[in-house]
């Protein structure tokens, strides 16, 4: 069973604009709504494989919540929603076709109380069972202290689950703390943690391979691909080039499909590829969607070589 904590879920709405008129009245010829926020996003790519056991653990509040859970519902997504008083964020995506350009705007969400906390705290270790995934994965809402993913990993990892933390700031600091099974960050985000500064991708990857804080760790390139480093070996994804729109969701996307390969156990240079394919096949759209004949198409064209 794979487990996805999704603190800080939100309703992303994506609004289409053929222009976007600066100090005037801007109007929408589309909008688009889907269940957002990190977690959700790591669980887009399992919608192909519904033999998957996976289940998301939210925090979810008001008309918002509701919509969310409906959305959730339709979608045949497992969830197990603690309820809050307050109500759960938008997020916006603005689309300036124009200009070709997306401006993103994330709210920054409800206050969890301290007993909506222990509700969900409660719950999950409830549900998690010895060698589920549990992946920790985006920011914490207010009222969450920063160790929250920290102190949730080494309940579960006492329990013999496999712990995945993609976060950032304090919060994804302090998980590390806990030596989680898997880190996926970003190439900024890993320099962060490490207070490093490098000039170039040859670098990066001589600093993965020193690491010793983790057993895995996977970086995340953007356009570039990824390099990671899995059970002692280091790998290079290396993607083609392709005309991107927008690459929201694409490293959450890249993480869900990750394990799910794993949860199947197939070989780890496969789910490395499988994984860089849905991720890539994400940013040729607007808002967060993945087409299978994008992701075969790019599939082909991905090198992968251990390094």
């Amino acid at each position: 069973m794979l487990h996805v904590v999704c603190p800080n879920p939100a309703l992303d709405r994506t609004i289409f604009l053929e222009k976007f008129d600066v100090n005037g009245v801007s109007r929408s010829h589309q909008a688009k709504e889907l269940l957002g926020g990190k977690g959700f996003n790591v669980i887009r790519s399992f919608s192909f494989q519904t033999s998957s056991a996976f289940i998301a653990h939210a925090f979810l509040g008001g008309y918002i919540g509701k919509h969310l859970q409906t959305l959730a519902n339709d979608q045949h997504i497992s969830t197990t929603v603690t309820p809050i008083k307050e109500n759960t964020r938008i997020c916006s995506i603005i689309v300036d076709n124009e200009k070709g350009h997306a401006h993103l705007i994330n709210e920054k969400g409800p206050v969890i109380s301290t007993s909506e906390k222990q509700a969900f705290e409660d719950t999950l270790l409830d549900s998690v069972k010895p060698e589920d995934y549990v992946v920790f994965s985006g920011s914490l809402p207010d009222g969450l202290p920063s160790s929250f993913y920290r102190d949730l990993i080494i309940s579960m990892q006492d329990k013999g689950a496999k712990c995945v933390i993609d976060s950032s700031g304090e919060a994804l600091s302090k998980s590390i703390e806990a030596k989680p099974w898997l880190l996926k960050v970003n190439e900024s985000e890993y320099l962060e943690l490490k207070n490093k500064t490098v000039e170039t991708t040859e670098e990066i990857i001589t600093l993965l391979k020193n690491d010793t804080a983790l057993e895995n760790i996977i970086i995340t390139l953007g356009g570039d691909g990824s390099i990671a480093k899995i059970h002692g070996k280091c790998y290079r994804v290396t993607l083609p080039n392709i005309t991107a729109k927008n690459a929201t969701a694409s490293g959450d996307i890249f993480l869900g499909k990750l394990l799910e390969a794993f949860q199947s156990n197939k070989e780890i240079e496969t789910a490395l590829i499988e994984a860089s394919s849905f991720a890539a096949s994400n940013c040729l759209y607007w808002y967060p969607h993945i087409d299978m004949n994008d992701v075969n198409e790019i599939k082909e064209q991905i090198t992968l070589e251990e390094l």
